[in-house]
């Protein structure tokens, strides 16, 4: 077994406990930051997003590898208890101290023990340290007790403090709102929640410049025939306009802007009043973009959903611990390995050292006629 030629509770086990906590603050600062919606990953690169991933399954190795790594050096069950108290402690760092929290904090306290229990049990029956093969078998309930509190922590977060069924509807419409409006750019390059519909509307409404790019200088009847084809990709008539082949470069440009702003106006109008039917929402034109968005999902969650709002925050609970449950052998394989780079790097640093020991052992053997006690 690794043995420290100390008092057990030698400084030396800050080496396994400081780098914990950092893992386990990590990590539960990134969970913090998904299940509030604060990581936009539908606007992130994907080299982002992957490099987000790492960093998280690494902070969870970190953290987990390094507590079962505890249960070499220390076999106390008093003392693993203590250890495992210790490493979950950053739960609370990142999410409201509420009764689910310390619920959460209790069943991944359970969580971490028995598993520490389990891997210092097996430590002492084997005759080689070996890492690799102990920590994911001993730490998978640990990894299914951090699952299990992370699907806590999201109910926690959508439900809140509320308490009431109609202060619940309206969080809950209020967060999918925030969610709503993260995908949002992705299909309206220009959106932006605090503008108002008519300047969201206006910003799709096109320039002289949009008109005009990369055409020739010189004005002719080829020149106005393209102006004429980007007009009507635009959804504008060009007879409107009434475009002179005759006029110079920078007469066609003053016309082009004053039909334009001609037409913006009654433009506008109309897609307000489009949108206005579709959506089933009045709409003056000076609401953010954001109100007529909340609007909307309050009067369609109000409508589907009420009847139904105390349960969706279990509902979607559930699905989150399904969905992470799914990547549980992922979880436990970087627990695992983390695990064992960590023991490699601390017997290279010398900071701990395998020691060989002479054990009484039994065998069955035939009596020999003599007397053995």
């Amino acid at each position: 077994m690794i043995t420290i030629k100390l008092h057990p509770w030698t400084p030396k086990l800050l080496y396994l406990v400081l780098p914990s906590l950092a893992g386990a603050t990590l990590w539960w600062y990134i969970v913090a930051q998904t299940l509030r919606g604060q990581v936009a990953f539908n606007l992130a690169s994907l080299g982002a997003v992957i490099g987000f991933i790492v960093i998280g399954l690494l902070s969870l190795g970190l953290w987990m590898g390094t507590v079962g790594l505890l249960a070499f050096v220390r076999h106390n069950w008093l003392s693993l208890g203590a250890l495992s108290l210790v490493a979950s402690a950053p739960l609370l760092f990142w999410f409201p101290l509420q009764p689910w929290t310390w619920l959460g904090l209790g069943l991944l306290w359970l969580g971490l023990w028995w598993g520490l229990k389990r891997a210092s049990a097996d430590a002492q029956n084997r005759l080689t340290v070996r890492p690799q093969l102990l920590l994911g078998t001993a730490l998978s309930v640990s990894v299914m007790a951090m699952i299990v509190v992370t699907s806590l922590m999201y109910y926690q977060q959508l439900r809140g403090t509320t308490k009431t069924a109609s202060e619940l509807s309206a969080r809950l419409s209020d967060q999918t709102v925030s969610l709503v409006e993260r995908f949002l750019p992705t299909f309206y390059k220009d959106y932006q929640p605090d503008q108002t519909v008519d300047e969201l509307i206006n910003a799709q409404f096109p320039s002289v410049d949009d008109i005009m790019k990369d055409l020739p200088a010189a004005v002719g009847a080829d020149q106005i025939k393209k102006i004429e084809q980007r007009l009507s990709d635009k959804n504008l008539d060009p007879a409107q306009f009434n475009l002179d082949p005759t006029a110079t470069t920078n007469q066609l440009r003053i016309a082009l802007a004053t039909q334009l702003e001609k037409q913006k106006a009654d433009q506008i109008a109309n897609v307000r009043q489009e949108l206005s039917d579709q959506l089933k929402v009045p709409i003056r034109g000076d609401e953010t973009v954001h109100q007529i968005v909340q609007d909307l999902i309050s009067k369609n969650f109000d409508k589907y959903a009420a009847n139904y709002v105390t349960i969706i925050p279990w509902l979607l609970a559930v699905a989150l611990f399904l969905v992470l449950r799914i990547f549980n052998g992922l979880f436990v394989l970087v627990v695992t390995w983390c695990g064992w780079g960590i023991y490699r790097l601390l017997r290279l640093l010398h900071i701990v050292q395998i020691t060989h020991q002479t054990v009484p052992a039994e065998t069955l053997e035939w009596h020999s006629g003599e007397h053995h006690t």
